[in-house]
């Protein structure tokens, strides 16, 4: 898994002050659409259903893989535990009131597969990194993708530091040491580290893009699209590239290329839910109100536990309001 900061820079939509909906207790399916990250879809995988932590359904996907869950009203974890791939857990919230359907994509990641991931930290084999660094080094940079995988940023950061301490040449903790700095605003010590893991391994896309997110961030946008184009010669299928590029072109005035490129980093990354306020920035930019509505409803049905889901749940309302025959008399 990579790991990457989503670009955090002031989002339009958030500037709309509203408060969130209730939940609603009606029913509404659940449809939803399996894909393996660079692979063919494999032979039937069961899907479960579970609430509080206990099993109430399960259904198998088919030749397409595709699944369903008709008439449930709740909070709902979507799991998929299969040898061949890492773990999927996936939060759902029954909410008819923002989406009479509830659409799910889940993008499989092969256990073999170093891919890209919008949350989690850049992970190496244990056994490739015991060949070259340090056992000590390993071990602290092992602890800190746990640490960054259960939330715990603050612990995380330490041990990849005591990890660069034991082994400076790993260039791996230099880039998740450095995109965890980006979240927390630290941008000289951030760059720091990115640039060094650039020197350490020039072949490597991530720190690139995480430094372009870096330059996004602190407003050098020429030097974010610089980043971006040596990230994308390593690597042409980065979902968090291209959302990166899509948030620089926005900002630019390239609308409509930046709505094409956070259009394909959803496309490759269906998971990468902050990728749709982005393309409400952009529509609310060009005053497309019923496409920016549409994004809020799939951020919030991609994401219902998000930090950001109460005020998104409020901007929705507030626009739906406005948007209705009423509203306008």
């Amino acid at each position: 898994m990579n790991r990457h900061q989503p670009a955090c820079a002031i989002l339009l939509v958030l500037l709309l002050v509203g408060a969130p909906f209730a939940a609603c207790q009606q029913s509404a399916p659940i449809i939803g659409v399996v894909r393996v990250l660079r692979g063919n879809f494999p032979e039937p995988l069961m899907v479960i259903l579970q609430v509080h932590g206990a099993t109430i359904a399960s259904a198998y996907t088919d030749g397409e893989g595709r699944f369903s869950f008709n008439a449930v009203s709740n909070i709902y974890h979507v799991i998929i535990n299969d040898e061949r791939y890492e773990p999927v857990d996936k939060i759902v919230e029954i909410r008819p009131d923002v989406s009479p359907t509830n659409i799910l994509q889940i993008l499989l990641v092969s256990r073999e597969t170093k891919a890209a991931s919008q949350a989690g930290p850049y992970v190496v084999s244990s056994a490739d990194l015991a060949r070259n660094y340090p056992k000590n080094a390993v071990k602290e940079y092992e602890r800190g993708v746990k640490l960054e995988n259960e939330g715990k940023a603050d612990e995380a950061i330490e041990h990849y530091r005591k990890a660069i301490k034991e082994g400076p040449n790993l260039a791996v903790a230099h880039n998740n040491l450095g995109s965890l700095l980006v979240g927390k605003s630290d941008f000289p010590a951030a760059q720091k580290e990115l640039e060094q893991s650039m020197k350490l391994d020039p072949s490597d896309a991530k720190a690139c893009f995480n430094m372009a997110n870096l330059m996004l961030l602190t407003g050098r946008l020429p030097d974010a699209e610089r980043y971006l184009q040596d990230g994308f010669r390593k690597q042409p299928d980065s979902a968090f590239g291209f959302f990166v590029q899509g948030s620089v072109k926005e900002r630019t005035g390239n609308y409509a290329d930046a709505e094409r490129d956070l259009k394909r980093a959803l496309q490759l990354n269906p998971q990468m839910a902050r990728a749709h306020l982005e393309l409400v920035n952009l529509y609310l930019r060009q005053q497309r109100s019923s496409d920016a509505i549409a994004e809020l409803r799939k951020f919030l049905q991609d994401a219902p536990t998000d930090p950001l889901a109460p005020k998104v749940r409020g901007v929705l309302q507030r626009l739906e309001a406005e948007a209705s025959p009423s509203s306008r008399k």
